[in-house]
């Protein structure tokens, strides 16, 4: 991670952007900045701002500083200018309001996109986007299917191998998924990604989970594995209080403004690869809302639900045994009790009055029983459906693509190179194993139209051999998406 250097900025006022002043990054040549900086009058429309921070006079003030902005981006010496591109090939082109296209410099190139709007916008914002060609320029303005595009969370630009029919795997940060690359390269290929729903209790095939958001998905993951691992990884302590975030957050658009007309040394990106400016505080600042970042908590809020759905499911599924019900019915029966359980002890957590400690400490230990009990239903459940891929020594090679793929053995050892704390290592490869054998039964369909597969940078390299060498697959992880050929910054 590049680590921000700080260096000291002149203080200067700015209109509230989105609810925090940014200080030290106006545009030179406002007058109307200088003015309120060098008078008196500049005390009282500060405090003014502080007055209306949030309220309708204050967004009109912001859009008027960007107004403004838009119009003058070289900052004063020290503070660095804004690069708001098209380029096609080595070619600036600027929006061309008269005639309502793109054109390059001297005006001897034209693209004339059916969105105009979008045209204009996109020559205006801070963003940098690169295209090799015209016609990719018009194709991704119009919506049309390209391989480029803007990854807001990273800051990106980026080229990727999108072939319809021949997917490519694609590691992602949880706190930035990659879903959002679908829509903005205006693909509408199918997406195998293992957030999206869970393959159904009792079918290790794949799951259509149809169109939602835009997006056509595929499920990738073993709601059983998924459910352990996430049983394995909270413990009643894991309910405890967060401090706080370290960073604010703001909307997009403003947050780019702000980073582009932000010093050099007042730049960095943290642990996630989300880059960030500093404000006049000092502050982090990274795109997003309230809600942005992974949250370990709600995706197993999320897991725990999904399990009682999946359970339910398969319950009611009357082409399936009673024998074979009796230990779903039973462990979607102690999964309730046990997040229940977790969700009161949040709350005790989080409000410790004095009478409540016997019944927190009451929790604590019947939790942690209870937590011991569900471990071993999960993992008997996952090796009743998988057995022959549990049981596997070899993979045969006269079927690269059959159930034995890879072995549970081969899948351990991946997950322990990986870093995993030991009692992980079973849950992870069990994970690893389900996605493996959905995305081999994906290839021997024929993959259909789908496009892309997203999963987890930690499956991404603990999978990434076996991807690799058997299924013939294009991995990206993380990094290598984050640094060329792939990608290159956008602002």
């Amino acid at each position: 991670m590049r680590q921000a250097r700080e260096t000291a900025q002149p203080e200067t006022y700015q209109p509230a952007q989105a609810g925090r002043r940014h200080a030290g990054h106006g545009p030179a040549g406002n007058g109307l900045a200088q003015l309120v900086n060098e008078s008196a009058r500049g005390q009282n429309l500060q405090r003014m701002d502080a007055m209306m921070n949030g309220s309708a006079q204050s967004q009109a003030l912001q859009r008027m500083a960007r107004m403004a902005n838009a119009g003058a981006r070289t900052l004063p010496a020290g503070q660095g200018t804004v690069q708001a591109k098209i380029m096609i090939g080595t070619d600036e082109y600027a929006y061309d309001g008269v005639r309502k296209n793109l054109k390059n410099k001297n005006g001897s190139e034209t693209v004339a996109p059916s969105d105009k709007n979008k045209s204009e916008q996109w020559a205006g914002d801070p963003w940098i986007r690169t295209y090799k060609d015209a016609a990719e320029c018009k194709d991704h303005i119009e919506e049309k299917p390209v391989n480029c595009g803007l990854f807001r969370d990273m800051a990106l630009w980026y080229d990727l191998p999108f072939k319809s029919g021949t997917p490519f795997v694609l590691g992602e940060n949880h706190s930035t998924k990659v879903t959002p690359i679908m829509k903005e390269s205006g693909r509408t290929g199918t997406l195998l990604h293992e957030s999206f729903g869970v393959v159904p209790i009792g079918s290790k095939v794949s799951a259509d989970k149809g169109t939602a958001g835009g997006l056509k998905k595929t499920s990738m993951e073993s709601i059983v594995a998924k459910t352990l691992f996430g049983v394995q990884f909270h413990t009643a302590e894991s309910m405890k209080p967060k401090a706080p975030p370290k960073h604010e957050v703001e909307n997009s658009d403003d947050w780019a403004w702000n980073y582009s007309l932000s010093a050099p040394g007042k730049k960095g990106k943290d642990a996630q690869q989300r880059p960030f400016y500093k404000d006049g505080a000092g502050k982090r600042v990274i795109q997003g809302d309230s809600s942005t970042g992974y949250n370990s908590l709600n995706t197993l809020k999320r897991v725990a639900q999904q399990f009682d759905d999946e359970a339910g499911a398969y319950l009611r599924n009357v082409s399936v045994a009673g024998k074979d019900k009796a230990p779903i019915r039973l462990l979607k029966i102690k999964m309730a009790a046990w997040w229940a359980d977790m969700q009161e002890i949040s709350g005790l957590y989080a409000d410790e009055k004095p009478e409540n400690k016997d019944r927190r400490e009451d929790l604590e230990i019947s939790l942690d029983l209870a937590r011991a009990a569900l471990i071993l239903d999960l993992t008997k459940a996952y090796g009743k459906e998988y057995q022959s891929e549990m049981a596997a020594k070899v993979t045969p090679l006269d079927d690269p693509l059959g159930a034995k793929i890879s072995t549970f053995d081969e899948r351990k050892q991946a997950a322990a190179a990986a870093g995993l704390e030991p009692e992980m290592v079973d849950s992870m490869a069990m994970r690893d194993l389900a996605m493996l054998t959905a995305i081999a039964n994906s290839q021997k369909a024929g993959w259909g139209d789908h496009e892309m597969i997203a999963m987890g940078d930690v499956h991404a390299k603990t999978l990434g051999p076996a991807l690799k060498e058997r299924l013939k697959l294009t991995v990206i992880t993380r990094d290598e998406f984050a640094a060329t050929p792939y990608s290159t910054p956008a602002l």
